[in-house]
């Protein structure tokens, strides 16, 4: 899936996979991912998790700022590359 679904959309696909677990041979390992499936929805689009990113970004900033200071008094070439690698995981968490 190369698109964000909706929370709507989302959940009915985890209906349908509910739906198929239910009709499969019961054992521990089902029980696990029902209960992992059951949750997602709430886990992947509530607020909280939102906040966690956001958390995560802001964290992730200040790591790239700090290896910005870091270069400006010292240049090493691995802190390019320490840079360069932070930043590309913070403009990637702009599209969560």
């Amino acid at each position: 899936m190369g698109t964000k679904l909706n929370r709507e959309s989302y959940q009915e696909l985890i209906n349908g996979d509910l739906a198929w677990l239910s009709r499969q041979d019961g054992c521990l390992e089902k029980t696990h991912v029902v209960a992992i499936v059951e949750n997602s929805t709430e886990a992947l689009y509530s607020k909280q998790a939102q906040l966690v990113v956001d958390r995560l970004r802001g964290q992730l900033q200040n790591c790239v700022n700090h290896l910005d200071r870091a270069k400006r008094r010292t240049y090493l070439p691995e802190l390019e590359a320490c840079i360069e690698s932070a930043n590309k995981a913070l403009y990637e968490t702009l599209g969560v």
